[in-house]
């Protein structure tokens, strides 16, 4: 990811053994581990807040939110990156998925700064809270 982002901000769901939070200083700018129980969209809610509070989303082109659900592409992520930077789209995602509805997976979503700009998506990503079970959390927030 350090060679297609300029910046990454890195949020876990729990704490971590601080010479395993050591080991990614050097990547990214800013990381947070502590327990919130929102699932991945809780971590993706609290990147982009910081993000906001810094004032860094008015100097991005574009916003990635990605997890650790799936490993891959098992090809560089830049060819994907110089691909996508081709097409006319105000987001993209790595897979979609037709189960429940049609709709792009949310472990590798990577949104223009008109999107993650917008009243609405502010709205979308403020609203997040803790769901019950990870298939609410699929049907709250991921297909929709």
């Amino acid at each position: 990811l350090k060679k297609v982002c300029d910046a990454i901000v890195f949020v876990a769901d729990n704490p971590i053994i601080p010479a395993e939070a050591e080991k990614i200083k050097d990547i990214v700018i800013y990381a947070q581990f502590e327990r919130h129980n929102e699932y991945d969209f809780g971590s993706y809610k609290r990147g982009y807040m910081w993000l906001k509070k810094q004032g860094l989303l008015k100097c991005c082109d574009e916003l990635l939110l990605c997890n650790d659900s799936c490993y891959g592409p098992v090809y560089p992520f830049k060819d994907v990156f110089d691909k996508m930077s081709k097409k006319d789209c105000d987001f993209w995602g790595m897979l979609s998925n037709t189960a429940i509805r049609y709709h792009l997976q949310s472990y590798f979503l990577n949104f223009k700064r008109n999107v993650f700009n917008s009243d609405c998506f502010d709205k979308f990503m403020t609203d997040i809270h803790r769901q019950e079970s990870v298939q609410q959390v699929i049907l709250q927030y991921e297909t929709k």
